[in-house]
């Protein structure tokens, strides 16, 4: 009874991830649709010879449904990152490792890193996964980490 109920809240968890999925993609051939819509309404109104201030209006159209496209985008892969490691991620780490604290939207401080030592801080620095376990009777912390020293040319 036990399985047969973990099985069902892992293919509810499936299901959901595979909507979130589906919208992902939706969203992805909307931005496409936005990016061309100018461009075919400039034609359109050419081609019917409407003097009208399209490219105003196409710039509208696309800075508008970028926007929106990527807001709406943002929240859905966030809603997925989640469920995925909520649901998948933490209970591998509990079949492999003991006393878990796994976090997989913070990770190590700047400062922590630089007290490592190991490399120069770049002027970008981005952290997640933060994971605190034993591994037979080993404790460790781990995290990633993303340095990058970032410079603009300019003419």
């Amino acid at each position: 009874m036990i399985m047969e109920e973990l099985f069902m809240g892992a293919h509810e968890v499936v299901q959901k991830l595979e909507e979130l999925r589906k919208k992902r993609l939706l969203y992805s051939k909307l931005s496409l649709l936005i990016v061309f819509m100018p461009i075919i309404i400039m034609f359109v109104t050419s081609m019917l010879g409407i003097d009208t201030s399209a490219p105003f209006l196409c710039m509208f159209i696309v800075v508008g449904g970028v926007i929106i496209i990527s807001t709406k985008n943002g929240k859905i892969t966030a809603e997925y990152k989640k469920l995925y490691k909520e649901n998948f991620v933490v209970s591998l780490l509990n079949e492999v490792f003991d006393n878990v604290q796994y976090d997989y939207e913070r990770g190590f401080e700047q400062r922590y890193v630089g007290d490592f030592g190991l490399t120069r801080l770049g002027n970008r620095f981005r952290s997640e996964d933060y994971l605190r376990a034993s591994y037979k009777g080993i404790n460790f912390e781990q995290s990633d980490v993303v340095i990058q020293y970032h410079t603009t040319f300019s003419f």
